[in-house]
């Protein structure tokens, strides 16, 4: 995908470039969980609560 993007890039004179294309990757772990119907209608009930506690 990178390379396609710089060649595409490179053709319409939008870059120069040395024919490198360099990726700088993190991972991270994280606590994430499936995003199934339930969780999701947990997750907003949650925060809307919290945004109705911050209103009052």
């Amino acid at each position: 995908m990178n390379e396609h993007l710089v060649r595409k890039a490179r053709i319409e004179a939008l870059i120069k470039s040395r024919n490198k294309v360099r990726v700088d990757t993190t991972v991270v772990e994280a606590n994430i969980h499936h995003p199934t119907d339930s969780g999701l209608i947990a997750d907003t009930v949650r925060i809307a609560t919290r945004l109705a506690k911050k209103a009052r």
